[in-house]
């Protein structure tokens, strides 16, 4: 990819502090906002398109600080299925406004007490979501207000954990911005004005198998899901029919991708939550020896 076309891919993500830093803190707390900011890319992408999975390339780092140039990555399962290059660069891009979103609204306001704030930031989300859907003519869904609330909660317990002077910058053709510790959310008084204690989502998913539930009138499957463990009933009885009479082959390593049900129930005073997970529909096996390839029913190859 040419450095014109790209440009609008990459952003910075850096920890600036003032005094010599001792390496490995300095590492660890810079990828912990790397896994921050890469599981809400994660989540978001999926009410766009349930074949992207997002990465990020290293371009380029400096030190004194540490100043890291990343390059947004999408990658599609199967390949086949995008031929729109454009659509692919529009979604890295969104991708990168969304993290400066999320980051800004922490650097402007300090506090987020209010569902007002929460909602301004899935609004400016859904409504650059529904433009992709409208523009490509894909089928794309909505963010709820949770999504947004979880991840900007994740962000503010890691940007407290940086010491005095130190700073979270982010830069990118979206713009630049930075955070420091200070920032204060009241999770509980937000959820409290959702005004919801069960909250349900559905989300297209990529699970490794880890263990296999054949006994059990309602089977619970244990899978992978990055590098979290989930245990989730399995709902899909026409996927688990075939399974069982033959007319699909699970490999070792093998992933399903799949709807899933995800139901957070929270407590009275908010918090603490249950999470249950359920696959409502399998969509196709995938195997690790090929990420392109998709295992389809025997029946179905016949």
């Amino acid at each position: 990819m040419a450095a014109n076309q790209e440009n609008e891919l990459l952003f910075e993500v850096n920890l600036l502090f003032p005094e010599d830093k001792n390496a490995i803190e300095a590492f660890t707390q810079i990828i912990k906002f790397y896994e921050i900011l890469n599981e809400f890319d994660k989540t978001i992408v999926r009410n766009v398109g349930h074949n992207f999975i997002s990465e990020y390339g290293l371009e380029d780092i400096e030190f004194s600080s540490i100043k890291t140039k990343l390059l947004q990555i999408l990658k599609i399962i199967p390949d086949e299925v995008l031929k729109n290059l454009d659509l692919k660069k529009t979604i890295g891009y969104f991708l990168v406004k969304v993290k400066y979103w999320l980051i800004k609204v922490l650097a402007d306001e300090k506090e987020i007490t209010s569902k007002e704030q929460i909602q301004k930031i899935t609004d400016k989300v859904n409504d650059e979501i529904k433009e992709i859907g409208n523009t490509y003519q894909i089928i794309v869904t909505q963010v709820n207000n949770y999504i947004i609330l979880n991840a900007v909660d994740d962000l503010a317990k890691e940007t407290n954990n940086l010491k005095e002077k130190e700073l979270l910058e982010y830069k990118s053709k979206a713009g630049n911005t930075f955070i420091q510790k200070g920032v204060y959310i009241n999770k509980p008084k937000i959820l409290s004005e959702l005004g919801q204690r069960t909250i349900v989502n559905e989300t297209t998913e990529i699970l490794k198998i880890k263990k296999i539930d054949m006994l059990s009138e309602e089977p619970k499957w244990d899978f992978l899901q990055g590098k979290k463990n989930l245990h989730a009933k399995m709902l899909d009885k026409k996927w688990l029919d075939d399974f069982h009479n033959r007319q699909v082959v699970i490999k070792p390593e093998d992933a399903l991708m799949v709807t899933l049900r995800t139901t957070h129930t929270y407590n009275p005073n908010f918090d603490d939550k249950k999470t249950d997970y359920e696959v409502i529909k399998v969509l196709s096996v995938i195997s690790p020896d090929n990420d392109n390839s998709q295992q389809l029913k025997i029946a179905d190859d016949i």
